[in-house]
């Protein structure tokens, strides 16, 4: 062989006349391959992993289909046909179910895969509730009023409306600071004012 006509192919065309089981590299350089594409182009390793048993599942039927059409009788014609008809049936309800599943969204909805509008729609068609701000209660002044009151009795009523009015909120009250007066019209009288503070929160 001349030093010009020396390449890597005419290399494994004499290696594999000589060593016959060589053949295999070159189904091994092909699985290789697919391996540098699927890293090449950034495809999922899952997917790129399941087609590759899938094409060896076919591959394992083809041979079975040549074996099959060039057998006519013996022990392995029936089980080779009745395989044959086996994955031809299953390989047409496969595909009617895909069709039907595509277009139809019978027996499964997978018109999504297509176009991704189902998706989109059930993501838009979920809003996000926000949560209701708690309620800004005043400070309560109940004014300048006579004796016989207190800070509880002019309070609590409110509190309890607060908290009929505002179900969803935890309400508290703070007293505030009692002021006191007295006035001489003509004789002495007490006057007090009350107070109280509120505070709220989620329950």
């Amino acid at each position: 062989m001349a030093l010009q006509d020396i390449s890597p192919l005419s290399v494994l065309r004499q290696a594999i006349v000589a060593v016959p089981a060589v053949k295999w590299a070159l189904g091994v350089g092909g699985v290789l391959a697919t391996v540098a594409l699927v890293y090449t182009f950034n495809l999922n390793p899952r997917a790129a992993f399941i087609g590759l048993l899938l094409m060896f599942i076919f591959m394992g039927i083809l041979v079975i289909f040549a074996r099959a059409s060039a057998l006519r009788s013996g022990a392995t014609y029936w089980p080779a046909m009745v395989f044959t008809w086996f994955v031809l049936i299953m390989f047409m309800a496969t595909s009617a179910s895909l069709f039907t599943s595509m277009f139809f969204s019978k027996p499964l909805d997978l018109q999504s895969w297509l176009t991704g509008t189902q998706a989109n729609a059930t993501a838009a068609t979920v809003a996000v509730v926000p949560r209701p701000e708690p309620p800004d209660i005043p400070n309560a002044d109940s004014g300048w009023v006579g004796g016989g009151s207190s800070p509880n009795t002019f309070c609590d009523p409110l509190l309890k409306s607060y908290q009929q009015k505002y179900p969803d909120f935890t309400i508290t009250m703070t007293p505030l600071a009692e002021q006191h007066k007295t006035d001489y019209n003509p004789f002495k009288q007490d006057f007090y004012r009350y107070g109280c503070a509120f505070s709220t929160s989620a329950k």
